[in-house]
């Protein structure tokens, strides 16, 4: 499972969201009232100078340092793991966090164009790195989570 993922799962992953970054960057303007897609979703374009809900937006080394680093550990526990589930996991993951640190490598922020919530004004707005990080989490540990919670129901008498 490992080697379709490294090898196909993570660029098209990268691929895609990138690619749908420069769409944004191209079709979206900022200042742009949010384009309504259906309930609850618009596309607005937005700029995250710094990590995840905008920690670190004061420091430029630690918005390079921080996710690099994480992703680096990724990579370690992604190669080491046996897990086909946890391969598929961690390859989310990294596939989100290269494609934020190449936007914001190139950008100097992470470009974020999907806003969740009342279009006119949305709770957050973020990209598909965003969600490919966050699907990711969930299948790391909320697999995991909902097989303890399966195994401490009481058994039932037959």
């Amino acid at each position: 499972m490992k080697f379709p993922v490294a090898l196909y799962l993570v660029p098209g992953l990268v691929g895609l969201d990138l690619a749908a970054k420069i769409w944004a960057l191209g079709a979206l303007e900022a200042s742009d009232p949010a384009i309504f897609l259906v309930p609850g979703l618009s596309l607005k374009l937005a700029f995250n100078s710094g990590v995840s809900f905008g920690f670190f937006s004061g420091s430029p080394v630690l918005v390079l340092l921080v996710p690099t680093v994480l992703v680096l550990a990724l990579a370690v526990w992604f190669f080491r793991t046996s897990s086909s589930l946890d391969a598929l996991a961690l390859g989310c993951i990294i596939a989100g966090a290269v494609s934020n640190l190449a936007d914001r490598g190139v950008h100097g922020a992470v470009t974020d164009f999907l806003a969740w919530g009342p279009r006119a004004s949305p709770f957050f707005v973020n990209n598909l790195a965003d969600i490919w990080i966050t699907a990711g989490v969930l299948i790391l540990f909320g697999g995991p989570l909902l097989r303890s919670l399966g195994s401490t129901r009481p058994k039932t008498a037959k």
